[in-house]
């Protein structure tokens, strides 16, 4: 429960932040893989002289089907947020014991004098 509303922790743009990173992330790890290109093993086999290959990050970032993946992956992600807000309004109704659980005190409750009249209402 939040102040007002129901919150979620993470928040979803925290969330999709995340997702973002992980996939910038990801795409750039790409590029530290070694390839057949770079090992000694191999370079008898390719042109003498400098070799050089393709940008891999670049590539995947400018790809239709990589952009389109990751803006369903985000609209997927944003439609779930919303399906669990829609879900946890339910639980509303008990926001009010939710309060008093933060706000009761056992000490406080223990000094105070009780009579049988007191547990009755």
């Amino acid at each position: 429960y939040g102040d007002e509303e129901m919150v979620f922790d993470p928040p979803e743009r925290t969330f999709i932040s995340s997702m973002d990173a992980l996939l910038e992330s990801t795409v750039v790890a790409m590029h530290n893989v070694p390839r057949l290109l770079y090992l000694r093993a191999f370079k008898q086999y390719f042109h003498h002289g400098s070799v050089t290959g393709a940008n891999v990050p670049s590539m995947v970032q400018a790809s239709e089907d990589f952009n389109e993946a990751k803006v369903a992956l985000m609209r997927h992600v944003h439609a779930n947020f919303e399906d669990v807000n829609r879900h946890a309004q339910q639980f509303e109704k008990y926001r009010v014991v939710h309060v008093f659980g933060q706000h009761w005190s056992f000490d406080a409750y223990e000094l105070a004098q009780h009579s049988v009249d007191d547990f009755k209402a």
